[in-house]
């Protein structure tokens, strides 16, 4: 396809633009075609989930702005009405669609348009620009079944040139080291943000091929090269890095594992084959904790359950529990809370965010011995309510962002010896007060 002019405007700034690299790989993609290669169809399936998310509703089949659709790679290369440029296929730099989503969101150009409220992430653009620069390969038939995640074959595809057979079968030593450490890791400290309830940067890490698929950014295991494997790289970086993974609060991966992590990935990666569901058997950190449960206990439960109240066990040092009140519409009064007093000595993660608090709720958090975080962001917490939180002594990490709190509040935080970490952005707290916070005891006050 020819260079065409870019509509009198200069092009994007870029480094040009960005490079293009998968699981290490680098890719030679051919220009505007079939996605064929697994590499081809992860650049697809990646750039189509931003247009579905983001432009679709106006450049799509119901509706045409500007006589424009890009629901197929035909119409995206016809262009709109304003311009035969939308899109330069293999140049991120002459294309239109990325010029205008690069803009300031104050520019009359920008898309999505300024008014709406949801933009486009940083991983988003470039997802579209390694799209682009890749040629734009468009695989029709997974456009249209709605495929959002690459099949096994083609992950093990895409790792085949690093000499990687995600085929191979384990001996029984080694799945159960695998089990013993790399497994163990996972479960322990990666699939509370990255499982099947909740998927982080587009990242799932509780199943084989979705592990080794990667997320928003890419991949994250390189097997073969642990320096390049992004999971790795993460947990190795200084505690109180923003990137650290796990994040500061969830506690470190002990060194050991660490090391053990790094083997797997120096050895090839491997995964033990898998068996159906009838040979699994066992049970998780969660079926463990609750399988056992009788009588009232496993009655509250379910009840807490059926209303939207989400409790797990943590696999933390000293093990504890996560009660997360952020999904229900349950009153928080006292009957509620009287369903968790079996539990009240192991509660150490308390979420109310979202929630319409309650003096109840405020007094159960205060009673809870061993909490260590506590969200109250976006609820209509004030300095009133707040005052009640005043023998929480081992709380380390307090979110009260878009809450009601205001300087009259600073007595109180100041009475809660082990708090590291303080939220108070959006709040009516002056930026004196905050600075009061800073200077004494409180160094982690994020605004």
């Amino acid at each position: 396809m020819p260079c065409t002019p870019h509509l009198g405007r200069p092009p994007p700034a870029s480094a040009h633009l960005f490079p293009l690299h998968v699981a290490g790989l680098v890719l030679s993609l051919c220009l505007s075609g079939s996605a064929q290669t697994p590499a081809q169809k992860l650049l697809f399936t990646r750039a189509h989930a931003v247009l579905e998310k983001h432009c679709f509703d106006c450049h799509g089949p119901e509706k045409q702005k500007g006589a424009l659709r890009v629901d197929s790679l035909a119409a995206l290369l016809k262009g709109s009405k304003e311009s035969d440029n939308v899109l330069v296929a293999g140049h991120a730099d002459q294309s239109e669609m990325v010029y205008r989503i690069r803009l300031p969101v104050a520019d009359d150009d920008v898309m999505p348009p300024a008014k709406t409220p949801l933009r486009l992430t940083n991983q988003e653009i470039l997802a579209l620009i390694q799209w682009v620069d890749g040629g734009a390969p468009w695989d029709a038939p997974a456009a249209e079944a709605g495929e959002k995640e690459m099949s096994a074959p083609d992950v093990a595809e895409l790792h085949k040139p690093l000499g990687v057979d995600l085929a191979r079968s384990m001996s029984p030593e080694e799945e159960a080291w695998f089990k013993g450490n790399i497994e163990q890791v996972f479960a322990n400290h990666c699939t509370g943000c990255h499982g099947p309830q909740k998927q982080k940067g587009d990242l799932r890490l509780d199943r084989a091929k979705l592990i080794l698929a990667g997320g928003e950014n890419g991949p994250v295991i390189v097997p073969g090269n642990p320096s390049k494997s992004e999971l790795l790289v993460r947990m190795l970086l200084p505690k109180d890095d923003e990137d650290v993974m796990p994040p500061e609060e969830k506690g470190r991966v002990p060194r050991e594992k660490i090391a053990a992590l790094r083997k797997w990935i120096s050895d090839g990666a491997h995964f033990p084959p898998p068996k159906s569901k009838l040979a699994r058997g066992g049970g998780n950190h969660y079926t463990r904790f609750f399988d056992p449960l009788v009588g009232t206990d496993k009655r509250n439960i379910d009840w807490l359950k059926q209303n939207g109240v989400f409790v797990e066990p943590l696999i933390w040092e000293g093990g504890g529990l996560r009660v997360l009140f952020s999904h229900s519409a349950v009153a928080l009064d006292a009957s509620v809370f009287d369903r968790l007093k079996t539990w009240e000595s192991h509660i150490r993660w308390l979420d109310f965010s979202n929630a319409q608090l309650t003096p109840e709720a405020l007094a159960f958090a205060n009673s809870l011995d061993l909490l260590l975080v506590l969200h109250l962001e976006r609820t209509n917490l004030d300095d009133t309510l707040l005052k009640q939180l005043n023998s929480a002594t081992r709380l380390e990490y307090l979110n009260l962002h878009s809450t009601q709190v205001s300087d009259a509040s600073i007595a109180v935080l100041k009475k809660l010896p082990a708090l590291r970490k303080l939220y108070l952005w959006n709040t009516k707290m002056s930026p004196e007060a905050v600075q009061r916070l800073e200077r004494e005891d409180l160094r982690l006050v994020y605004r």
